[in-house]
């Protein structure tokens, strides 16, 4: 099956996906749902005042799930807008 990395727009965490999360999980794919740099209950005064994109892209691309795969899919939702 497919590996799903869900990752939240802005002011969001993976609580976002928790109505998803089960469903995928239930028809066999692996869930990984991000909360972004600065978003994180536990993030102190500085992770939260240098959080921008670069750090937001760093906590994908850098975690132990951004090796590319055929099965893998990535999902986001906007940061900015409606």
């Amino acid at each position: 099956m497919a590996t799903f990395v869900l990752v939240p727009g802005g002011w969001h965490g993976s609580w976002s996906f928790e109505a998803v999360t089960p469903l995928l999980q239930r028809a066999g794919h692996a869930v990984h749902a991000l909360t972004l740099t600065g978003l994180r209950p536990d993030d102190d005064n500085a992770a939260v005042a240098t959080a921008n994109l670069d750090t937001h892209a760093a906590t994908c691309c850098g975690s132990s799930i951004a090796p590319t795969s055929p099965a893998r899919r990535w999902s986001g939702t906007a940061t900015a807008g409606w």
